[in-house]
């Protein structure tokens, strides 16, 4: 049985031996204790009294967006002494994979009723769109979707519940900003303009996605027009061309280190070939 809040805080070993991610905070927000756990799910070592928990890793909603400070449960915790019950979060690790973690934090509270730290705990989501250990690009195939002229999802494949940490059912319905989040969604918003006004659209951009971090994406927005030019909505499609532009960077940057370290022909000899 799982030691109570209280006892972890005041002995973190009692956590070690534990089937979750355990770490303890003092009220300012700095890290005093971790387990084992803790240390393998965020994928590094913290520096216990010297990490605060806000600079350690990133959080952010299902839906892609991040929380801001106050926002996470560890702040509802500490800030507002409440506890949290086990809720959704992706967190970013320091190598940029993102995962999602089920997360309980318990306020500590002292005799005086002062807010004293608290304990989370948590654990890595099981049921993931696709392992964690692999690289999202094999395992992200391209988007297809309908949206309406009110910018609500009529369909979406799976994939989009693979970039954006939703279930497929839960998509439809939506709006699309709450589907792949304000940020992304400003990405597009000039383009979705022009497709509701009939004008198909294609073209590649970055777009921040909830489980995959930034992608670059191709993407088709193609209107779907009824006789008359009334535009019911869209047809969205996307590829992830994330992998080949990088390979294209990366083959770019080379040739331009191998023209920098070109010297140029002697002025002497120049001069005797002209």
């Amino acid at each position: 049985m799982m030691p109570t809040a209280i006892a972890v805080f005041q002995n973190p070993g009692l956590s070690q031996n534990s089937p979750l991610g355990v770490f303890t905070m003092g009220s300012d927000g700095r890290i005093l204790s971790f387990n084992r756990q803790a240390a393998e799910l965020w994928g590094m070592n913290l520096e216990g009294g010297q990490s605060f928990y806000y600079n350690s890793f990133r959080c952010f909603a299902l839906n892609g967006r991040e929380l801001g400070l106050q926002e996470n449960p560890m702040a509802t915790a500490i800030l507002r002494s409440l506890p949290t019950d086990e809720s959704e979060i992706i967190v970013e690790r320091p190598d940029g994979r993102r995962v999602i973690w089920h997360l309980r934090v318990e306020p500590i509270m002292g005799a005086d009723k002062k807010n004293l730290g608290a304990v989370a705990y948590f654990r890595k989501k099981e049921a993931h769109p696709f392992p964690l250990e692999a690289t999202p690009e094999e395992h992200l195939p391209t988007l297809i979707g309908y949206v309406g002229n009110d910018l609500r999802f009529r369909f979406a494949n799976a994939a989009h519940g693979r970039w954006f940490g939703l279930n497929e059912p839960d998509i439809v319905g939506r709006a699309l900003i709450e589907v792949i989040g304000a940020d992304a969604f400003a990405e597009i918003a000039p383009e979705l303009r022009l497709v509701l006004d009939g004008s198909p659209q294609e073209y590649e951009r970055f777009i921040p996605t909830a489980l995959a971090g930034n992608r670059f994406l191709s993407l088709r927005l193609v209107p779907d027009s009824a006789p008359g030019g009334f535009v019911r909505g869209m047809a969205l499609i996307g590829s992830d061309v994330t992998v080949g532009r990088r390979q294209e960077a990366e083959r770019s940057a080379r040739q331009g280190a191998i023209r920098a370290q070109e010297k140029p022909l002697p002025r002497k000899l120049l001069s005797g070939i002209a």
